[in-house]
């Protein structure tokens, strides 16, 4: 999550930083993504990498939502 934390505010060329609160029950205190299931077994394979993922979610959001509010 830090790590997705860290893309995004660069992309947002944000300053802000993560909030932590306390524990809940049920959190996941230590999670690490592994797609290789998915690559092994489905014969997955990722047309880009996370961070252009983003990057093209955080344009087309952005663009749209810019359109939106001129329109409004």
């Amino acid at each position: 999550m830090l790590e997705l934390f860290s893309i995004i505010k660069e992309l947002a060329n944000s300053e802000r930083n993560p909030a932590f609160g306390p524990d809940r029950q049920g959190d996941v205190k230590h999670s690490h993504a592994d797609i290789s299931k998915a690559m092994n077994y489905l014969d997955y394979k990722p047309l880009v990498n996370i961070k252009e993922g983003l990057q093209k979610a955080f344009t087309w959001y952005s663009d749209n939502l810019k359109s939106k509010i001129a329109n409004s």
